[in-house]
């Protein structure tokens, strides 16, 4: 491709896949017999979803690492990176990613300390209760 190509415009598309694959994975997941196989493929989302990332969000990068993003099978590469970037690049992971998941550990925390104590809303534990009865049979 030799033109732009604006990722937005998949966007709504990819929602929609993503709650597909989440339903997918939440059944396997009940299953006992699925169940290694689901949390493999989630692994293997985290890892990939690491790797894939910095391409992305358009990250600087080290040489080596924008050399092996062209080794894989090219989409648009061409388009991207027509010579070897020039200029400085910056550490994979630099004090404000770690500083970005910090914050993402203190909003977790504090999400789960305002919920503490708190009552689960009576049709939300009729329906988990429910859903677990029917796992048993």
């Amino acid at each position: 491709i030799e033109r732009a190509s604006f990722a937005y415009h998949y966007l709504t598309a990819v929602i929609f896949a993503m709650i597909a694959i989440a339903y997918v994975v939440d059944e396997l997941l009940r299953r006992p017999a699925w169940r290694q196989l689901a949390i493999g493929y989630l692994a293997l989302v985290v890892v990939a979803g690491v790797l894939i990332y910095p391409l992305g969000a358009a990250l600087p990068m080290p040489d080596w690492y924008i050399n092996a993003a062209r080794a894989l099978p090219p989409w648009n590469y061409a388009f991207q990176f027509p010579d070897p970037p020039q200029g400085e690049r910056g550490d994979l992971v630099s004090a404000s990613g770690l500083k970005l998941a910090a914050g993402a550990l203190v909003a977790m925390v504090a999400v789960a300390w305002s919920l503490r104590g708190r009552a689960w809303s009576p049709p939300l534990v009729r329906l988990i209760a429910q859903r677990r009865a029917a796992l048993r049979d």
